[in-house]
Formats: structure tokens, C-alpha cells, sequence
């Protein structure tokens, strides 16, 4: 039997055969489609080859006949659902948007060759098993936004740390800002302190300023300077 196996594999070598794999696996647009290519054998089923000569002449009407068919940007997320699986493991905010995307395509394509199985019967039968969850869908987009921020309304527990955490910021950035100006009269401090609407504080575009602004002792400039160090830090 391995000698049969060994012969074969030669026969298959000297066809060219994997040669061939290599080219078509080059066309994949993910590593799962690779390797299942590269790892393709001939088939010894008549009626399997059969269907699969029907699948590729559909698929090549399809190509011919649209343009616009939504198979671009078909990911990978083997390993993101299988680290999904994993106990107490957490994906990461761009693999749950890898997730949305997938969803979002493959039903996009299940859709558009559903609706021609007349002309492609074939690739309807194939593509009716894909996945769709539309609810899946609408609560990623819920949570996280198109750049991968978690959004304030994904959970309600969420959007009462974050007014909390901004009240706090704009309390310490506020007495910061107080502290400075009680050391500091306005127009001497070695960047120019201002406010915007959101009480954060801003530094302007002035870095440089002359030292006799701060007072020709140089004992009270070295305080200012440290009471202003300290200020930062604390804020």
C-alpha cells in the first residue's frame, strides 16, 4: 500500500500536479482556502468530479455575466472563533469588527447568489448553508464604533464610569488650573495656560519666554518653576 501511495505521489509529480496547486492556491484570499488547495487531491469519484466541473463552469458564467459580486475582503477568523471558545478568554475589540465583517459579507453573498440559483443552481446549493444572524450583527454595531472604540451606550454600568471618570478630569483639571494661576500671575507662566470648552487645559504655541518675566530673584524663579512641576503632576 505504501508502495502504491509512493508511486502515485510520482505519478502526480511528474504531471506537474502540486505545480499546478501552487499557481491556483496563489488566487486564495485566506490561508484556510491555501492550504485546503494545496492539499487537494485528484478525485476518484466520477460523480464528485462531475459536480465540481458544474460548480467551476457556474462560477465562471457568474465572473463573465457580474461585476460586482461581494466576495472582496473575505477574512479570516478561524482563529478568532476559536479563541472564542477558550475559557476566559477575551477578543479584542478589531477581532470582534473582523467578526461583524465576516457576518456581514457572508450574507451579503449567500443573498446575491440566492437570488440568481435559477441561472446558478449549483452555487446556490453551495452557498445556502452560510451563516447568517442579523441580531449578532446589530449589537457589535452597538458596542463598538468603525474605528474599534467601545461606545458609551454599550452597556449602562459602561456609560456610568465613563461620566464619571470625565467629572473627575474636569474637577482635577480645574483645581490645576487654580493652583497656577494662584502661583503664577497671568502672563508669567513659561507656557501660557488656557481653557477650552471641555475644561481640559492647553498649551500654546509659545515655548519660549524671557526669564526676567519671572522676576529678577532667582530663588522665586526656581519655586515658581517647582510649584508648577508639582501642578502638572498632579493633574
Amino acid at each position: 500500500m505504501e508502495q502504491l501511495d509512493s508511486l502515485f505521489l510520482d505519478s502526480l509529480k511528474q504531471l506537474e500536479f502540486f505545480t499546478v496547486l501552487e499557481k491556483i492556491a496563489k488566487f486564495t484570499t485566506t490561508e484556510y482556502g491555501k492550504n485546503q488547495i494545496l492539499n487537494s487531491l485528484p478525485k476518484e469519484n466520477l460523480e464528485e468530479l462531475a459536480k465540481e466541473l458544474d460548480l467551476v463552469d457556474e462560477t465562471i458564467n457568474l465572473l463573465n455575466r457580474y461585476e460586482n459580486i461581494p466576495f472582496e475582503n473575505f477574512g479570516e477568523i478561524r482563529t478568532r472563533i476559536y479563541k472564542s471558545k477558550v475559557e476566559n478568554a477575551v477578543l479584542s475589540t478589531g477581532e470582534i469588527l473582523d467578526v461583524l465583517s465576516f457576518l456581514q459579507l457572508s450574507r451579503t453573498l449567500r443573498s446575491f447568489i440566492l437570488s440568481k440559483s435559477e441561472d446558478f443552481p449549483k452555487l446556490a446549493e453551495l452557498v445556502s448553508p452560510l451563516y447568517e444572524n442579523r441580531i449578532i450583527e446589530k449589537h457589535i454595531r452597538e458596542a463598538i464604533d468603525e474605528t474599534g472604540n467601545v461606545r458609551d451606550t454599550a452597556s449602562k454600568e459602561l456609560l456610568r464610569i465613563r461620566n464619571e471618570i470625565i467629572e473627575k478630569s474636569a474637577k482635577t483639571a480645574t483645581k490645576a488650573g487654580q493652583n497656577l494661576e494662584e502661583h503664577f500671575p497671568r502672563g508669567t507662566c513659561p507656557r501660557r495656560i488656557r481653557y477650552n470648552s471641555r475644561r481640559q487645559i492647553c498649551t500654546s504655541n509659545q515655548n519660549r519666554i524671557q526669564k526676567q518675566n519671572f522676576g529678577h530673584n532667582s530663588r522665586s524663579f526656581a519655586k515658581r518653576s517647582n510649584l508648577l512641576h508639582r501642578a502638572s503632576r498632579s493633574y
